[in-house]
């Protein structure tokens, strides 16, 4: 390989871990790797009234939700994620909601009903 070659599979390494892309082996497809951040009042404070299911599950909404608070991911998803069964996701997620710390759109979709939801803090 001569010099050109490695400046540019350096560059490329770079720009990969600049925009999170990841791989976990050498075969594997490359993902991206998400992220994001609460405000240590949030967590400190605002959240104490929560269990910490609530907040994984807040937190998680969180990682797949726009700049405006909406995300849909399944509950099934969730469950998978968080380790736990679907109807602690479906028990907890109602909780969070009368709680004041998101809003459940339900829209019908082709595959059935789906949740949308609108984080409010």
């Amino acid at each position: 390989m001569d010099k050109y070659e490695q400046e540019q599979k350096e560059a490329k390494k770079r720009y990969e871990k600049l925009m999170g892309l990841t791989t976990s082996g050498p075969k594997r497809k490359k993902q991206r790797t998400w992220w994001t951040r609460i405000s240590t009042n949030l967590w400190r404070e605002l959240m104490k009234d929560l269990k910490p299911i609530q907040r994984s599950i807040y937190v998680s909404l969180k990682l797949y939700a726009s700049n405006e608070g909406y995300c849909y991911p399944s509950n099934r998803l969730l469950a998978k994620e968080l380790n736990v069964d679907k109807d602690t996701i479906l028990e907890n997620i109602k909780i969070l909601e009368k709680k004041g710390w998101i809003k459940i759109i339900k829209t019908k979709t082709l595959k059935g009903l789906s949740n949308n939801y609108t984080l409010l803090k």
